[in-house]
């Protein structure tokens, strides 16, 4: 296994495209794209601040296990420890959260019950898991102008995924 850090920050932080779109960062630069997250994510908590302390815990949460997944996809798994295991917890952390999240607050604010509520934020979770491991065979098998995604970017850049975990198994 090895240090994978330099590999992902520099293709998730220089991708021309995303989505079949130029990318914020290609587009404006590293320091204005930085900036605009930072700006949304500053929106976000303000309209946050007003469905309630619940929802900002929500938030800070889902933003720590962002952290989290980012910050383990970056070092790699601990020697000895499953590399799929760990890649697929780091998908859990990154994506899977947000979509988690984004279906609890639905039915939070819906009304629904407390069992419906956690169905649906552990389906979100597995949602956003699979749609990350949809992306990493996009990447493999899709022509440009199809994905919106140079193919290929991934393997050639070191990004670890499910694929070439397997193949190195």
């Amino acid at each position: 296994w090895r240090d994978w850090s330099s590999d992902v920050c520099s293709s998730d932080l220089e991708a021309p495209l995303r989505r079949g779109q130029q990318s914020a960062n290609a587009r404006f630069g590293n320091t204005v794209a930085i900036l605009t997250g930072d700006f949304l994510f500053a929106k976000v908590s303000q309209l946050l601040a007003d469905l309630g302390p619940e929802a900002v815990r929500i938030h800070a949460h889902t933003f720590e296990r962002l952290c989290i997944g980012q910050i383990n996809e970056t070092r790699g798994p601990v020697h000895g420890a499953d590399p799929v295991a760990h890649h697929l917890q780091v998908l859990a952390d990154k994506t899977g959260s947000l979509i988690a999240t984004s279906l609890r607050y639905g039915s939070m604010f819906a009304g629904c019950s407390p069992d419906t509520i956690e169905a649906l934020t552990g389906y979100g979770e597995k949602i956003g898991v699979a749609f990350q491991l949809a992306d990493d065979i996009v990447d493999l098998t899709s022509a440009t102008a199809d994905s919106g995604k140079v193919q290929g970017t991934d393997i050639r850049e070191g990004v670890p995924t499910l694929t070439t975990l397997l193949v190195q198994q």
